[in-house]
């Protein structure tokens, strides 16, 4: 779209987007899904930097690099289904990851229109999971909806790129339309790591502050803490007089 040269080099430097939710899930000590998106953009960095025309390394073998690619890629799209689904309850996700990791085998060798249904009808059954559950639960607040509301609308315009605007004469507009790809999918799963949590406020009412469930537990406690130490005090102040 501008030059080769540029497309190039956007398309494997737009996976650096990856450091943006990696380091979200980090900050909130969620290892799992911070190591899941940070090696899908790790692996697409190293694919595109192998595999790209022009290449601008060649030491990894094409096909190899590029099915390891199709694999992280595709396994970090159910991971956010079932992190919406299931948030950290880590026993029921891993299970989940077990299942599909023979079937994204499978699909990839199978080809990919398998692979593609399979990625596709898993997230959505996921999706319903979350939307489902949530309103189950009456637990669907407008913050959630409007962040669920952006993420949604980037990704269709992740979807758009990938699945038909990068096809389009493809020798010239593929680097490009790959790169936003990239982009969209990244911030995208930076808006979803918000999704599941907790609106909670600053002293300064003008600071939305997003906290972990954890951490909401452990305020919790404190107050409760600090309210007993109160009752003593006043119990002993009643005591002395």
């Amino acid at each position: 779209m501008i030059s080769k040269t540029f497309d190039n080099f956007f398309c494997i430097f737009s996976n650096l987007f990856c450091v943006l939710p990696t380091y979200l899930f980090y900050k909130d000590k969620n290892y799992h899904d911070a190591l899941f998106v940070g090696m899908t953009g790790l692996t697409s960095f190293a694919y595109h930097l192998n595999n790209n025309k022009p290449d601008i390394i060649s030491y990894l073998d094409r096909n190899s690099i590029s099915n390891a690619d199709y694999f992280i890629s595709d396994l970090c799209v159910l991971n956010i289904g079932s992190y919406l689904a299931f948030y950290k309850v880590f026993n029921i996700r891993t299970n989940l990851l077990v299942i599909e990791i023979p079937l994204e085998m499978y699909s990839i060798s199978y080809g990919n229109m398998y692979r593609t249904y399979f990625m596709y009808s898993t997230s959505f059954v996921l999706f319903c999971k979350f939307i489902y559950t949530r309103v189950k639960l009456k637990r669907l607040k407008k913050s959630n909806i409007l962040i669920l509301t952006i993420a949604v609308l980037i990704n269709i315009i992740e979807i758009a790129c990938f699945e038909w605007l990068q096809k389009v004469n493809n020798e010239e507009n593929y680097n490009f339309y790959h790169s936003i790809h990239h982009i969209c999918a990244f911030l995208s799963v930076a808006l979803y790591f918000f999704v599941p949590k907790k609106f909670v406020y600053t002293e300064d009412r003008r600071l939305p502050r997003i906290m972990s469930h954890e951490y909401l537990n452990e305020q919790n406690i404190q107050v409760i803490e600090e309210n007993k130490i109160k009752e003593e005090i006043i119990e002993e102040k009643i005591a002395v007089t």
